[in-house]
């Protein structure tokens, strides 16, 4: 039974070790939606600053261009997130899916050892008796 069970703790240990390794990502892919919406907002404040003194249509054109391709960013890294929270979620569920499997094989041996135990007990007590009860007519 010790096979299967350090079978099954490998199996959750990896399971656990994916999961991290989901957190990390995801944590990773918010800070870069974080650094880019804050770029776009330091954008937005240096146009208003700029634009303020009077702009020229292809700095408007170039300004307005340049804010879509912000957004659009923006959409595909949340989209990004998104994915990231969803490889976290199937992590997670196979961890515990992982970890559920571990704890029933250690019930199961815990289980399975009672039962030894129990057995050499009535052994033990049977083979007791029976030295008494041949000794016991001497």
């Amino acid at each position: 039974m010790q096979p299967v069970q350090r079978h099954a703790r490998q199996r959750e240990d990896r399971a656990a070790r994916e999961m991290r390794e989901s957190q990390t990502r995801l944590e990773q892919q918010e800070q870069q939606l974080e650094l880019l919406r804050q770029y776009r907002e330091e954008y937005l404040r240096n146009w208003q600053v700029t634009s303020g003194a009077g702009v020229s249509m292809v700095q408007m054109r170039n300004y307005r261009s340049f804010l879509e391709r912000i957004g659009s960013a923006l959409e595909q890294q949340q989209a990004a997130v998104q994915g990231a929270r969803e490889d976290l979620e199937r992590a997670r569920n196979g961890w515990l899916s992982r970890r559920r499997r571990r704890e029933a094989v250690s019930k199961v041996q815990q289980r399975l050892g009672e039962e030894e135990r129990r057995d050499w007990q009535r052994r033990e007590q049977k083979e007791t008796d029976d030295w008494v009860a041949a000794n016991s007519g001497r």
